[in-house]
């Protein structure tokens, strides 16, 4: 009788730690997908970071110098015309940058749901 204890015995032991390799899977590919959809996340907010730099690229290069040499023909100064002009273009440029800042935060990256499933599981253990 008493190996036949020892074979019920081995079977639940084998039994938990089976279900103990399903859980620790699920709850890996849980984080797995909770980490990808941070990346996605603060990827909103670098590509904007990206656009706000090719913007300040582009009008430094391109927009300024022609923005420049119209308002000057306008004012009679090319020096208030280049100070009015990079004045505009650097306060859109820091209100890209602004809303891109406020948009990635590290809050998003936190696996919350992967945390929940674990109080989940650590209650459900506790509970038997």
């Amino acid at each position: 009788m008493s190996s036949r204890n020892d074979k019920g015995l081995l079977l639940l032991l084998g039994d938990a730690i089976g279900e103990t390799q399903i859980l620790l899977s699920k709850q890996l590919a849980l984080f797995q997908a909770e980490i990808g959809s941070a990346v996605n996340q603060v990827a909103r907010p670098l590509a904007l970071f990206l656009m706000a730099a090719l913007f300040v690229l582009i009008g430094l290069f391109v927009l300024l110098v022609a923005f420049v040499k119209g308002l000057a023909l306008l004012i009679g100064s090319e020096a208030i015309a280049s100070l009015i002009v990079g004045g505009a273009f650097a306060a859109v440029t820091l209100g890209l940058f602004a809303f891109g800042y406020r948009l990635m935060s590290l809050s998003n990256l936190e696996p919350m749901r992967t945390r929940r499933q674990l109080a989940r599981d650590r209650d459900a253990l506790r509970a038997r």
